[in-house]
């Protein structure tokens, strides 16, 4: 179980170096416990910095939401490398992650409201020219879930929706399309702090009205 400490460390990160910011008074760490009480940053750094928090709820592009528990250190080939310690939700995973590397891996907040605003453009938008192979279709729609970035996810999910309602899945395209769904559920209801129901039924109000105009019988010339 994930116990966060009071203290809260604010991580601003531009390219390289990071720097950790200490919010709480001055205090020396613990004999032996191999983690670092960091000092003030002098300055925060110029242009677009993530900024993280200890006990903040974050999203990892392959293990999605989890807690910052703490800050630790380990001693990778002689050099002391600082990470940040999360506590995946799905299974309670521990999962390190290099503070100077975090922003690479694809450690990113929620989505507040502008970028899920965004998220539900991409799935509001029309369906990507798709090939007409199954197998090619397939494929391409895996290595957009590999990559692990939400909009991509969402492009997944809207492109399987739309043709689900028009043409109909096969039967690994619909257990791809319950795959698919799941971190956008995950990330709708932490962004608008709603249960997954309820983000369930946010998500599929997106094509309420395609899947009524499809049900409608065609008009008669």
């Amino acid at each position: 179980m994930c116990v966060v400490p009071q203290p809260r460390f604010r991580h601003y990160c531009h390219r390289n170096p990071c720097t950790w910011r200490d919010d709480r008074p001055t205090a020396g760490p613990a004999p032996g416990s191999g983690s670092r009480t960091p000092g003030p940053a002098s300055t925060q750094p110029e242009g677009n910095t993530l900024t993280f928090n200890v006990g903040q709820t974050v999203v990892h592009p392959h293990h999605g939401p989890a807690t910052i528990c703490r800050l630790s250190s380990r001693m990778v080939r002689s050099v002391e490398t600082e990470y940040l310690v999360l506590e995946v939700h799905a299974n309670r995973l521990e999962v390190w992650v290099p503070t100077a590397k975090a922003e690479d891996v694809g450690l990113r907040p929620i989505l507040d409201s502008p970028q899920l605003q965004e998220l539900m453009e991409v799935l509001r938008a029309a369906a990507d020219t798709e090939e007409s192979q199954w197998s090619r279709r397939f494929k391409e729609n895996t290595e957009l879930l590999a990559s692990g970035r939400i909009v991509d996810v969402a492009r997944v999910v809207r492109n399987l929706t739309i043709r689900s309602l028009d043409k109909g899945l096969s039967h690994a395209e619909r257990d791809m399309l319950r795959h698919a769904r799941r971190p956008l559920l995950t990330e709708i209801s932490l962004s608008l702090g709603v249960t997954e129901e309820e983000a369930s039924a946010v998500l599929d109000g997106v094509w309420a009205a395609a899947d009524t105009a499809l049900a409608e019988p065609a008009p008669q010339p």
